[in-house]
C-alpha cells in the first residue's frame, strides 16, 4: 500500500472489530500490490470510509455497505469502468458480512443498481465480472415469495453461463451455483429459479442440431458462416453443461424431468464431446445425495442410460480409438458407477433389476484400447460390487429371480 493510503487508513481511528474483518481482508489482498487496480480498490476504501467517519458512524458491513451502494448509483461512479470495479470488488467483500435482514430491506434497489452496472459494462470483463458478484450475493439473499423483483437480475446474470470471457462465464456460473444453494430450503422459490435455468436450457441445448440442419441446406457461399455457427452453438452448449454440473444437483425436483429430457437428446447427435460433458451432468446429479431427484426419477433416468445410451456405446459402437471417444466412455462408466451405487442406497429393486445388465456392459471394458478407460472400467466394477451388492439387493435379486424367473445373480456371477 502507497504511504499516503496507509496514513489516510490509519488516521480514521477505525474500530477495527466493528466493520467484520472488511478492512484487514481488503489490505491483505491489495496493501502490497503497486498495481493501479489495487491501489484503486484502496483508494475507495478510504474514500467510504472517510464518508462514514464525517457522518460520525462506525463503519460496519451495514453503514458500508450503504455508503458503497450510494457512490454506485452516482453517474460518474457508474460511466467509469475502473471506477466500478473498485467499487465491486471493496462491495463484494462486504457484502459477505452484511445481514439478510439488511440485504432483503434493499433487495429491490440493489438488483436493479447492480444490474444496471453489469450492462453498462459488460463489455469490460473486469468490472462484469466483479458486478455479476455482488448481483450473485444480492440474489442469494432474496426473500421467499419475492423472487418476481429477482427475475430481471437472475436473467441477466444466466445470459453471461455461456459468455466467451472465461473469467466472466465462471463467475457467472458461480453465482448461479451460489444462488440455488442459497435457496435450498424455499421450495417455491428454488423452483422458480430452476425453471428459469431449465428454459435457457431449452434454447442453448438444441442449438447444435439446429445450426447443423442450417448448414446442411446452406449453399457453398454460406458455408464457411454455417460452420462458424456449429462451432459457435457448440461451444456454447459446452458452457452451458460447465454450469450444470454444479448447478443440477441443487435444482428443484419439479424442473428435474425437463432438464434431463434436454440433455438426453445431445447424446443424439454422437458427438464425443458433447456425451461426455452430458454423461459428467447426468453423473452429478444422479450421485449427490442432496439433490432433488427422486428415487423413481434416477431409476427412470438410470434405466433409459441402459437401454439406450450405454447400451449403444459400451457394446462397442461407440469408438474409444481417440481421445475424445475415450472420455466419452469413462464418462459414460462414472455416470453407471455413480447412479447405480446411489439407487442401491434407495431403491434396492430397481438396482437388483439394472446390475447385472451394466455389469455385463461393463465387462468388455477390461479389454479397451486405451489405459484409461480399462483402468476407469475396473475402478467401477469394483466399486458396484463392493457398494452395490449389500445385503439388501442380494435379497431384492433373489425375489425377482423367485417371482419372474430372472437370473439376476447367476447372469452377474457369469459377467
Amino acid at each position: 500500500m502507497s504511504e499516503g493510503l496507509a496514513a489516510g487508513l490509519a488516521s480514521l481511528n477505525m474500530d477495527t472489530n466493528a466493520d467484520g474483518g472488511i478492512v484487514t481482508e481488503i489490505q491483505s489482498r491489495h496493501g502490497h500490490s503497486a498495481q493501479p487496480e489495487s491501489q484503486q480498490v484502496l483508494a475507495v476504501l478510504q474514500a467510504v470510509l472517510e464518508v462514514i467517519n464525517a457522518e460520525g458512524m462506525a463503519a460496519t458491513p451495514t453503514t458500508i455497505f450503504a455508503a458503497l451502494m450510494s457512490a454506485l448509483d452516482r453517474p460518474d461512479a457508474q460511466g467509469s469502468a475502473v471506477t466500478a470495479q473498485a467499487m465491486c470488488t471493496v462491495l463484494g467483500v462486504t457484502l459477505t458480512r452484511v445481514p439478510n435482514s439488511v440485504l432483503r430491506a434493499k433487495f429491490v434497489s440493489s438488483v436493479q443498481l447492480l444490474g444496471k452496472v453489469v450492462a453498462m459494462h459488460k463489455q469490460q470483463a473486469p468490472a462484469c465480472k466483479g458486478a455479476l458478484l455482488c448481483l450473485g450475493q444480492v440474489l442469494a439473499a432474496v426473500e421467499p415469495g419475492a423472487w418476481h423483483a429477482a427475475v430481471p437480475g437472475f436473467q441477466l446474470l444466466l445470459s453471461f453461463l455461456t459468455d466467451a470471457r472465461p473469467k466472466v462465464r465462471k463467475r457467472a456460473q458461480s453465482s448461479l451455483t451460489d444462488i440455488l444453494a442459497a435457496l435450498q430450503n424455499t421450495h417455491g422459490t428454488l423452483a422458480s429459479a430452476s425453471e428459469a435455468v431449465v428454459a435457457l436450457c431449452k434454447v442453448v441445448l438444441p442449438g447444435p442440431a439446429a445450426a447443423a440442419r442450417a448448414a446442411a441446406a446452406a449453399s457453398n457461399k454460406q458455408r464457411a458462416a454455417a460452420e462458424s455457427a456449429i462451432a459457435a452453438a457448440v461451444s456454447d452448449v459446452l458452457h452451458l453443461l460447465a454450469a450444470l454440473k454444479t448447478a443440477a444437483p441443487l435444482m428443484a425436483g419439479s424442473s428435474l424431468p425437463q432438464l434431463v429430457d434436454a440433455l438426453m437428446k445431445l447424446y443424439a447427435l454422437h458427438q464425443p464431446l458433447l456425451s461426455h460433458h452430458t454423461s459428467e451432468v447426468l453423473a452429478e446429479l444422479a450421485a449427490s445425495r442432496n439433490s432433488h431427484v427422486t428415487p423413481a426419477q434416477l431409476s427412470q433416468l438410470l434405466t433409459m442410460i441402459v437401454d439406450k445410451e450405454a447400451a449403444t456405446l459400451l457394446s462397442g459402437s461407440g469408438s474409444s480409438s481417440s481421445a475424445a471417444g475415450g472420455d466419452q466412455l469413462s464418462a459414460m462408466t462414472r455416470l453407471l458407477e455413480s447412479g447405480l451405487c446411489r439407487l442401491a442406497e434407495v431403491q434396492s429393486d430397481a438396482a437388483a433389476k439394472l446390475l447385472p445388465r451394466v455389469v455385463h456392459l461393463m465387462v468388455p471394458l477390461l479389454a479397451a484400447e486405451q489405459d484409461g478407460v480399462r483402468y476407469n472400467a475396473s475402478g467401477a466394477l469394483q466399486s458396484l460390487i463392493k457398494e452395490c451388492l449389500t445385503p439388501q439387493l442380494v435379497v431384492a435379486m433373489q425375489q425377482q429371480q423367485q417371482q419372474q424367473g430372472m437370473p439376476s445373480l447367476q447372469s452377474l456371477v457369469a459377467a
